[in-house]
């Protein structure tokens, strides 16, 4: 799945930071934006699944669903 260590903290870094937008645009009731978000990251080829402990993210046809490492539950049951 990685090339490094490093390439997996990077993009992990990266997804993280715009789960964290997304949250934020779903507690302020702002689905457009949160909607965005998402479609941008399905266009870079990463998956993004909201389960009752947070959102999980893949690379489109690769591997397990990796957890948010960034809090992301404010609005509960995640979603």
């Amino acid at each position: 799945m990685w090339t490094s260590a490093a390439e997996e903290s990077a993009l992990s870094a990266l997804v993280d930071q715009l789960l964290g937008e997304r949250d934020d645009a779903r507690a302020r009731r702002d689905f457009v934006a949160a909607d965005a978000v998402r479609r941008r990251l399905l266009a870079a080829g990463v998956q993004i699944r909201d389960t009752s402990d947070g959102p999980t993210w893949s690379l489109a046809g690769d591997g397990p669903p990796i957890p948010a490492r960034r809090p992301t539950g404010r609005m509960g049951g995640g979603k």
